[in-house]
């Protein structure tokens, strides 16, 4: 029997459904909710589909041209290209970045729009990494066409393989801990950089990051707007060398640690102008016991609160323009560097420090982030098998110290901790850890202290339980602990003379000349910082 019309029309909208549905099986699939935020997965896609639209890009020599100039400024010490930033420049053509980018991703029926990749992915970047032969400077634009890679944290934390893309759309599995032997670039999330959106307020509480009310955004893209997390990076561009005492001097007269590979290295050795004038001060009155029993004057007794048996003075008021800094970090053996030091890192290590105390102030637990240069992180030498630390009151950097808090005795009691991870963007993870320190109650009404450390008072033991942020896929570098007895100078001798690391506390020196200093520092057993107390600036 003879189909009826409307059965025809009826077979006719199924056959094309199943075509239309059979032509777009690869399209990426509407989000359930879409005021909601995007998937792990979801945002992984997005990196992806962006490095197959670069790896087609590049094949245009004006855009590898374009890529090597916007790395080379490094505006965060690395060789990075934040897309947000360089998006609307125009290019020699006269299209945008992100015209050039839009055309060629809307051919990909399978990708996100670009729109949505820029919403979802606001700190999206193009590394240029440090390889053997290739870096951002020596990238020979005219020639060198390198494959897009997507940088997974979990992927390297799992030991899984490194997916790369070339313009022809085929996927090349690389290593993340060895040189690929030929050009790449790396699409990655920026560590260095925080996002807020517009007119949200600077917090110091909890676990936030703390930055001076001063510093203005690195730069604003519509309604979200981009801090430094490291306040070293705003000043890190402008900085100019001045005289450097160290630097002047001989390779045979500078320090250098006789000791086999892989051993623990020298702590930090500077100038001793670069220590505050207190802390010198109190090296010189030979107030640095170790030992510190309960009535002995610390180092910190003298600059927090002017106690000083020398002179008598037994009570002082605590100086509240004097703050705990990190003066240095280094990495402990070369063993511990493939856990945090893969080739889509870049040439800057992000540390999370975070600070907590017994006290109860709500700035603490304190975050601070330190981004080191991997090139100054890892030097030895033929004396210096291990690696030496990277000094924050001087380099050519421009670093200067982290400064910290005050180290309220009456509070916070004989001990800090200092939670270290290498950081990686990912998901925010919680853990409780607890302190236990001894608080004195050698204080008068008008909170004097009375006597070194615990003067002839009893001490209360309290223990608090604070929590911690850091990502799933961050590396944890353990924790250091620095306590009140500490001192803060170990040695002090002449420039010009020749010096071995761990020579002892108390070295000869003949005054009148300029003198060096070596560092106390605390580790991990990965990680080691010197903390010292300065004049706040």
């Amino acid at each position: 029997m003879k189909k009826s019309i409307p059965q025809r029309k009826l077979y006719l909208i199924i056959l094309l459904f199943f075509a239309y549905s059979s032509c777009n099986k690869n399209e990426r699939p509407a989000t359930a909710n879409p005021g909601q935020p995007a998937t792990a997965a979801m945002l992984q896609k997005d990196k992806t589909d962006f490095a197959k639209t670069l790896a087609q890009a590049i094949a245009d020599p004006m855009i590898r041209n374009f890529l090597k100039n916007e790395a080379i400024t490094k505006f965060d010490a690395d060789n990075d290209v934040l897309y947000p930033m360089v998006k609307d420049k125009i290019l020699p053509n006269g299209q945008s970045f992100r015209a050039y980018l839009d055309a060629i991703i809307q051919k990909d029926r399978s990708a996100a729009p670009l729109k949505e990749i820029e919403a979802n992915l606001p700190l999206l970047t193009i590394l240029v990494p440090v390889l053997d032969n290739f870096s951002a400077e020596s990238w020979k634009t005219e020639s060198q066409m390198p494959l897009v890679a997507v940088r997974v944290e979990k992927d390297i934390k799992e030991k899984k393989k490194l997916l790369a893309y070339d313009n022809n759309g085929s996927t090349v599995e690389l290593d993340y801990f060895k040189d690929p032997g030929e050009p790449i670039l790396v699409i990655k999330d920026n560590e260095a950089l925080e996002v807020r959106a517009r007119g949200r307020q600077v917090t110091v509480a909890g676990e936030s990051f703390v930055h001076q009310q001063s510093l203005a955004p690195v730069f604003e893209d519509g309604d979200r707007m981009y801090f430094f997390y490291d306040e070293n990076l705003y000043h890190r561009g402008s900085f100019s060398a001045t005289a450097d005492p160290i630097s002047m001097i001989t390779d045979a007269a500078k320090p250098h640690a006789v000791q086999p590979a892989g051993a623990m290295g020298c702590s930090r050795w500077t100038a001793w102008s670069r220590f505050d004038p207190l802390v010198t001060s109190a090296f010189d009155k030979s107030i640095y016991n170790p030992n510190c029993p309960e009535n002995v004057a610390t180092v910190r007794d003298f600059v927090y609160y002017g106690i000083d048996p020398t002179t008598g003075t037994n009570t002082g008021p605590l100086k509240y323009n004097y703050r705990e800094n990190i003066t240095s970090i280094r990495c402990e053996s070369l063993l511990t560097r493939s856990r945090f030091d893969d080739i889509t890192e870049g040439n800057i290590l992000d540390f999370d420090i975070t600070v907590y105390t017994a006290d109860s102030d709500p700035i603490f637990p304190l975050k601070k982030r330190l981004s080191v240069d991997k090139s100054k992180f890892f030097v030895t030498d033929a004396s210096n098998p291990s690696p030496q630390p990277v000094d924050l009151t001087f380099n050519s950097l421009g670093l200067s110290p982290l400064e910290l808090a005050v180290w309220n005795f009456k509070r916070q009691g004989d001990v800090w901790k200092f939670a270290i991870f290498e950081y990686d963007p990912g998901v925010t993870l919680t853990e409780s850890r607890s302190i236990e320190s001894n608080i004195g109650t050698n204080f008068s009404i008008g909170d004097e202290k009375a006597g070194g450390k615990f003067g002839l008072t009893a001490s209360v033991k309290v223990t608090k339980t604070v929590t911690i942020t850091y990502t799933d896929v961050s590396d944890d570098l353990g924790e250091a602990v620095s306590y009140w007895c500490d001192p803060v100078i170990k040695e002090k001798w002449p420039l010009n003379d020749n010096n071995v690391c761990g020579r002892g506390i108390g070295t000869i020196y003949r005054p009148g000349r300029e003198n060096a200093g070596r560092s106390y520092d605390i580790g991990t057993g990965v990680i080691a910082i010197t903390v010292e107390p300065r004049i706040q600036h």
